[in-house]
């Protein structure tokens, strides 16, 4: 390696820092030089004919630049609990009464969804685990489901859970209803694939010895139905899925279902289970 790859020769009208001549010493190729190879003034060390090392600063006793860490914050999401306590007191009790009546569920259940009414439409709050509304399910009077503007995907959790066993879980904010009027403590996804994340973070906190998982008689609900299981089983010790002999929980109940005809078609589905492979092939 050459002396040079190091060091470089004054410019033009640039003395040494040491001597002040403008020829014959090196400095170094750092800007500004911290090293000088001087001709003419003497150190401790000598670099052959290249002259006498000085010194000026050395970098190994500067502070260390600090690391600049980036990082970004996700914001929070939008709470929609204003909103929908604005549509809940809009609620007028003989309009809820005629809903209810035609969609076979009680008034009481309805209002344990925080049902609301926002001049046009009927409403349901989508929750998290917190509490925290992420979201407003909009229903028409033509049964028309929508959501209000920026509404994210979350539960349809009622008031008044307790520790009744099993709990349920429907699809949509009416078979939700469905499982309360039938006397079962029940939430609702938003649909037969959403909302598992939530529904996890749920039983995992809260703990249901068992879980019934109702499922739609489609094919596309099945499915959701049995993913969900698969995924509920590792938190819960006994999850099964629930064919309702009609189209869903609610029309199940409308069909006659009682209390006693639910429990029974839970008590007679398989639990799920979960094979794990090992290493190798084996179960």
């Amino acid at each position: 390696m050459s002396l040079l790859d190091d060091f470089r020769r004054l410019r033009r009208n640039e003395p040494c820092p040491i001597c002040d001549h403008v020829e014959w010493c090196l400095v170094s190729r750092d800007e500004p030089p911290s090293k000088v190879l001087c001709q003419r003034n003497e150190s401790k060390h000598r670099w052959k004919d290249a002259g006498w090392l000085h010194v000026l600063r050395d970098d190994r006793d500067r502070p260390k630049a600090r690391r600049v860490r980036r990082i970004t914050l996700t914001p929070a999401p939008p709470d929609f609990s204003e909103r929908a306590n604005t549509f809940t007191a809009n609620v007028d009790a003989d309009r809820l009464a005629e809903l209810a009546a035609d969609l076979g569920v009680t008034t009481g259940s309805l209002q344990r969804l925080a049902i609301g009414w926002n001049r046009r439409n009927w409403s349901f709050p989508m929750t998290d685990v917190a509490g925290r509304v992420r979201g407003i399910r909009l229903r028409s009077a033509r049964a028309g489901k929508f959501a209000v503007s920026g509404s994210k995907n979350a539960l349809f959790i009622p008031t008044g859970l307790g520790t009744h066993d099993p709990l349920l879980i429907a699809e949509g904010p009416t078979d939700t209803a469905a499982g309360l009027d039938l006397g079962f403590d029940t939430i609702g996804r938003p649909d037969c694939k959403g909302g598992k994340d939530f529904l996890i973070q749920y039983v995992k906190h809260h703990r249901p010895p068992t879980v019934a998982v109702i499922s739609d008689l489609d094919e596309v609900g099945k499915s959701g139905a049995s993913d969900l299981a698969r995924s509920l089983v590792l938190y819960c010790r006994d999850v099964r899925v629930v064919e309702p002999w009609a189209a869903d929980l609610r029309e199940w109940l409308r069909a006659g279902a009682t209390h006693a005809d639910v429990r029974h078609a839970i008590e007679q589905a398989e639990p799920t289970r979960v094979c794990f492979t090992r290493p190798g092939g084996g179960a």
